[in-house]
């Protein structure tokens, strides 16, 4: 039975599909990586997005391989095209472990770790051809990195080199919940 979710995902993807596939995750990673480098945060705009495609990359490459996928009679072997992005997942998770560091009592890079396999995991939605679970992962990171800023981080006057930026402030005199929009 076709849904939205498999509809967007053909088997064998054209030029074009590979080609919107990864724009949007260039999009959905460079949203991402803004919003972090607007922080200071380390795994800002260029490592996102290299992440995000990388991972996008190896999920199309595994896609044009399922045409292969299988054995035939001159092989003994049969070939797992999915290895291919899991790797990719895992050696993302082991490069985020060695961004995590404890000084003391406290522990940094954590965030930056789970951005980084978190940029993997929807690279690899839009790659597969799952545009609507990618985007909805988007959405969904983009919300929850503005409602976690306080008023003072959003109101900020940042200077960066020559460039100024202002940030717009949110000002609420009692919680705001989103129960509402959602």
């Amino acid at each position: 039975m076709p849904s939205l979710l498999t509809d967007a995902m053909p088997l064998t993807p054209s030029w074009w599909d590979i080609a919107a596939r990864i724009m949007l995750t260039v999009i959905a990673a460079g949203l991402i990586g803004l919003d972090r480098e607007r922080g200071g945060h380390a795994a800002g705009f260029r490592t996102t997005i290299l992440v995000a495609l990388a991972a996008c990359i190896a999920m199309v490459q595994a896609n044009l391989l399922l045409s292969t996928y299988g054995k035939t009679l001159s092989f003994f072997t049969q070939m797992d095209v999915l290895r291919f992005p899991l790797g990719v997942l895992t050696g993302v998770g082991f490069i985020g472990g060695g961004a995590i560091l404890r000084r003391g009592d406290m522990m940094t890079g954590v965030t930056t770790a789970a951005t980084l396999w978190f940029m993997t995991v929807v690279g690899l939605c839009f790659g597969g051809g799952q545009v609507v679970t990618g985007t909805v992962a988007t959405v969904v990171c983009l919300h929850r990195a503005v409602a976690t800023e306080t008023p003072g981080q959003l109101a900020a006057l940042r200077t960066q080199g020559d460039t100024r930026r202002l940030w717009l402030e949110l000002q609420y005199s009692r919680p705001v919940s989103c129960a509402g929009l959602c």
